[in-house]
């Protein structure tokens, strides 16, 4: 019989962890759901400090979700590129249809205005003045791209 308590108290541990677990998850399935850095940030912040096995799990949660995030920022600002299949990145191209009472606009202006802030995306660890300024360093790379070699002065070696 002790036999059977040692392993009811192995695996109490368990059930608490997969209680919250399952809330987590719950949580995420509501009608509007919460980032999933926030929401780990969250739960990691309330733990009590006993709880060293659910700590580690969501510690390796975090981690994967923040190289995630960071994958898709390191992306925009060193590519120009926005890595998004799932619309969960706070920037988003803005695709227009053509509009028939355009008027004309800078190159510049029209990169910009292809890009916005998705508010309701940003994560609390990033915060809008952040993503505001995560988003100009990847329309200023896309202008930078776009931009034609200087013009070189005759006799200077190129």
């Amino acid at each position: 019989s002790l036999a059977l308590l040692d392993i009811r108290a192995a695996l109490s541990e368990f059930s608490y962890i997969l209680g919250k677990v399952r809330a987590l998850l719950d949580q995420l399935d509501g009608p509007s759901p919460p980032l999933i850095i926030d929401l780990l940030s969250d739960a990691l912040q309330q733990l009590p400090p006993d709880h060293s096995l659910l700590t580690r799990f969501l510690h390796r949660c975090i981690k994967e979700v923040s190289r995630t995030l960071l994958e898709q920022i390191s992306a925009w600002v060193c590519h120009g590129y926005i890595l998004d299949l799932h619309g969960e990145f706070f920037l988003r191209e803005v695709h227009t249809e053509g509009d028939e009472t355009a008027v004309e606009v800078s190159e510049a202006d029209a990169i910009a205005s292809r890009f916005e802030l998705v508010p309701a995306l940003i994560p609390r660890c990033i915060g809008r003045a952040a993503a505001e300024r995560l988003l100009f360093a990847g329309i200023a790379l896309q202008m930078l791209a776009r931009r034609p070699p200087p013009p070189t002065r005759e006799g200077e070696d190129e």
